[in-house]
């Protein structure tokens, strides 16, 4: 149901994949084989790693923060 009404809001002769659980190149399968009928499990996991702890740590040292500032410094 979700890719038909997708289908409907994209101009004529945009392709999208006829089924969201495989992959449209290999069509293998997102998900890992589970034997419960629970949740499905992802083979891959998007990691979020913050970006503002981060650049704190990099600035904090002088030799890197001078290389990091792209205006010119008076």
């Amino acid at each position: 149901m979700m890719l038909k009404l997708m289908k409907s809001n994209f101009p004529d002769g945009e392709t999208l994949p006829e089924k969201l659980e495989a992959c449209p190149v290999c069509q293998t399968s997102q998900w890992k084989v589970n034997d419960n009928v629970g949740k499905k499990i992802p083979h891959k996991i998007l990691r979020y790693f913050p970006l503002k702890p981060r650049l704190q740590r990099l600035f904090m040292s002088e030799k890197t923060s001078k290389k990091m500032v792209w205006h010119k410094e008076k």
